[in-house]
């Protein structure tokens, strides 16, 4: 039977043809074509690409599932659970498929548990998940200690996780640096460009073209490293969430409206000027910096948190293993020094000790860390409790795992904060270059066509045909300076394993920065070129 995505890449190309050869549409001629290309890429290239080319790649989430089937084979469970357990969580969107699969052939097909991994794997494109079911089949098979198994697996992965992790920091050292690069490169295409418009005149379609196109390689270089740089496991979305998450969007929005409005009320009263631009952002990136320092405290509790966290569930799980009562076990561990993870466990005790449902406590306590690293051990954790398994030799586990964790997390967030620094400053130069090109551009146009009736007809005509139109510089200017504000804020942001919500710190900041930058680059020209461009002026026009 023919997969969805094949079928659905027939039915594209059957659309795209019938838009080709049909009578044409508004918009056929490139709608067919391209509808056709996509079809055929994403229906019957793709798919046969990741048969024939399977994926090697090992993620955060593949250690995560072996530790969870790890921990819960520690209480020698029916083979189904091992399945179930990961089947229902949403916490492995990429697996949890795989593995729901295997639980409905084994439960409610009839199939045994050895042909159901067999049978699944053969649809799995990822190598790595594949010869694991495969194993992990063989080894129901002959009746294998399926912990022993699920052990030596678990510490295969995790090894070939630091060493991939490892080698996409490298990846990621290089990647940044090329942003850096074109970043840098920009400004003087931009340069050349408006040098370009200078000699042919300043048209206004020119100068158009120009920062169009050094904003759309600004914006290509950063949708490359959306792709190229995966998503660092790192803020979770359990509910209920914490109201200052509220408070963020709605500082954000209101910081939006009032560099919206600054701006409109500028150029209202003042047109389109170097001042009123930086004016415009300066404020509306003062007004975003108050969400985003908000998000930046979220974010510094989830570090604190995680780096406590594994000395917590260690110490907790040899302790639930000797008193078996959740309440109990965790009183001797309110008085440890823990940072900002005391507060939290205060509040889960306080649940525990009022009877509430421990799988409710738990989530509450996951949702007011808002790390996802304690989303999952947490989660894990409630399962060995559930199925029986070994606390103390779980805790230890999971203490490991996320001490792992850290450390690779450490090392990216020192690239990420090099490439941070970098980008200020880089954005810093971008800007005030940028602004000094087009004064500088914009202040010998207005020197030349002031003399341009005392030059001869013929090279005045090559030199320069018209005036170039300011308004239309300065708005193109801050068209181009608040897109690169933005790009440069998605790619810290991305680099950065952080909260999404600090997209608004770096937005603020950069802001500011480019306004300084306006700033710095206007009246840095103003000064070196106003008494030469004035005594050029009158030399010329001195009989």
């Amino acid at each position: 039977m023919a997969s969805v995505k094949t079928m659905l890449g027939a039915m594209g190309v059957a659309a795209g043809l019938v838009l080709m050869l049909a009578r044409p549409l508004p918009g056929s001629v490139a709608l067919g074509p391209l509808l056709l290309v996509g079809s055929v890429v994403g229906g019957f290239v793709y798919p046969y690409l990741r048969r024939r080319f399977p994926s090697l790649s090992i993620d955060l989430d593949l250690t995560y599932v072996i530790q969870h089937m790890l921990a819960v084979s520690t209480g020698k469970p029916p083979r189904r659970v091992l399945f179930e357990v990961v089947a229902r969580e949403e916490l492995y969107p990429k697996y949890a498929g795989i593995f729901k699969k295997i639980y409905l052939l084994g439960k409610e097909w009839g199939y045994s548990f050895t042909d159901a991994c067999r049978l699944v794997a053969r649809t799995v494109y990822n190598k790595v998940v594949r010869e694991f079911l495969v194993r992990l089949g063989s080894v129901l098979a002959v009746g294998e200690d399926v912990e022993l198994f699920l052990r030596t697996e678990y510490s295969t992965i995790i090894t070939e996780f630091e060493t991939y992790y490892t080698r996409l920091i490298d990846a990621a050292r290089v990647f940044l640096g090329i942003y850096i690069s074109l970043l840098a490169a920009s400004v003087f295409m931009l340069a050349n460009f408006l040098l370009l418009s200078f000699f042919f005149g300043g048209t206004r379609g020119l100068i158009i073209a120009s920062f169009g196109v050094v904003t759309l390689t600004v914006a290509s270089t950063t949708v490359i490293l959306l792709v190229l740089l995966p998503r660092e496991t790192f803020e979770n979305r359990v509910e209920p969430r914490p109201r200052v998450y509220r408070v963020i969007d709605l500082l954000a929005l209101l910081g939006i409206v009032v560099m919206v409005a600054t701006g409109i009320t500028a150029i209202t009263r003042g047109g389109f000027t170097y001042e009123n631009l930086s004016i415009v952002l300066a404020v509306g990136g003062a007004f975003l910096l108050i969400p985003g320092f908000l998000a930046k405290g979220i974010e510094k509790t989830i570090r604190d948190v995680d780096e406590f966290f594994p000395v917590f569930i260690r110490s907790y799980g040899m302790h639930l293993q000797t008193i078996p009562q959740m309440a109990r076990a965790l009183k001797p561990l309110l008085a440890a020094e823990l940072g900002r993870l005391n507060r939290f466990l205060e509040n889960l005790y306080s649940r525990l000790l009022n009877e509430i449902e421990p799988k409710v406590a738990w989530r509450l306590f996951a949702a007011e860390t808002r790390s996802e690293l304690v989303h999952r051990s947490v989660t894990i954790f409630l399962d060995t409790v559930e199925k029986g398994g070994d606390v103390a030799k779980v805790g230890a586990m999971l203490s490991d795992h996320h001490n792992t964790v850290i450390r690779l997390r450490k090392t990216r967030f020192q690239v990420a904060k090099t490439f941070e620094t970098t980008t200020y400053m880089m954005h810093m130069a971008v800007v005030l270059i940028t602004v000094f090109v087009t004064k500088l551009m914009y202040g010998f146009a207005s020197i030349m066509q002031s003399v341009q009736s005392r030059l001869p007809g013929e090279v005045a005509g090559v030199l320069i045909s018209a005036q170039m139109p300011l308004d239309l510089v300065v708005g193109s200017t801050g068209v181009f300076v608040l897109a690169t504000t933005i790009f440069n804020s998605i790619a810290i942001l991305k680099a950065m394993p952080g909260v999404s919500r600090t997209f608004w710190y770096y937005m603020g900041l950069l802001s500011i920065i480019a306004a300084a930058g306006i700033m710095g680059g206007k009246y840095l020209m103003d000064l070196i070129l106003t008494s030469t461009l004035e005594t050029l002026n009158q030399t010329l026009t001195t009989p």
